[in-house]
């Protein structure tokens, strides 16, 4: 299978979203107590989730849609709030 325009796309705004993670917020604190909750809402949010044999992103995706996912997310962000701070819309 050929590397389309599209992967590399995609690629370029993986590499940019680990290279934020500094910017997202934290759900859980070292001590594993909650520190900055997901909204529940329905805003679009950004979140890192991170398993036990895999890790990524779900991006631009309604808070209160994330299903199963919410027990790996580690990270999130407001959407609106990533594309402000690295200058670019994300999709």
């Amino acid at each position: 299978m050929a590397y389309t325009e599209e992967d590399k796309e995609n690629d370029r705004i993986i590499k940019l979203l680990y290279g934020n993670l500094n910017i997202f917020n934290d759900i859980y604190n070292e001590d594993k107590d909650l520190e900055f909750p997901i909204p529940d809402n329905g805003e679009l949010i950004t979140v890192f989730c991170e398993g036990s044999e895999d890790e990524g992103f779900l991006i631009n995706i309604k808070s209160t849609e994330l299903g199963f996912n919410e027990l790996i997310a580690r990270k999130w962000i407001l959407h609106s709030k990533l594309e402000e701070l690295v200058g670019e819309p994300i999709s």
